[in-house]
């Protein structure tokens, strides 16, 4: 028995708050979005001057929680374009396409770019397309 009885009830009111005291959140193992792309880049060999090429990419949410898209971002030459997403928030399995259409304005140019698609999946937030 303790000399002094009380001295852990006291040193607990006194170290303890009621942060440490709340119940921390933590979501269930594995329930998480998670973003696929396919194919994971496009290739625009047909596209000539006059004549653009179209091309689709696949965005799929595999995960175990929605998918929700924040954005696209076209990097590189003004001579791609895409379409926006129509659906930003993919349930488990669900999934959308994008259109990308280049279209060449010199015979000669070496166009290149790339699509960013932002999402809250927590290992690949941001993913580049290539194009």
């Amino acid at each position: 028995m303790s000399k002094y009885p009380l001295y852990g009830v006291v040193f607990c009111m006194l170290g303890c708050s009621d942060y440490d005291l709340k119940e921390q959140y933590t979501p269930e193992s594995g329930a998480y979005p998670e973003i696929e792309i396919t194919p994971s880049s496009l290739s625009f060999t047909e596209a000539e001057v006059g004549s653009p090429q179209s091309e689709i990419f696949t965005i799929t949410n595999v995960g175990e929680d929605d998918l929700n898209i924040s954005g696209l971002e076209l990097l590189g030459d003004s001579v791609f374009t895409y379409t926006e997403v129509s659906n930003p928030s993919l349930a488990i399995g669900a999934s959308t396409d994008v259109i990308v259409t280049y279209s060449p304005t010199d015979v000669n140019a070496d166009d290149s770019g790339s699509i960013l698609v932002s999402s809250n999946d927590p290992d690949n937030s941001v993913v580049e397309v290539p194009l």
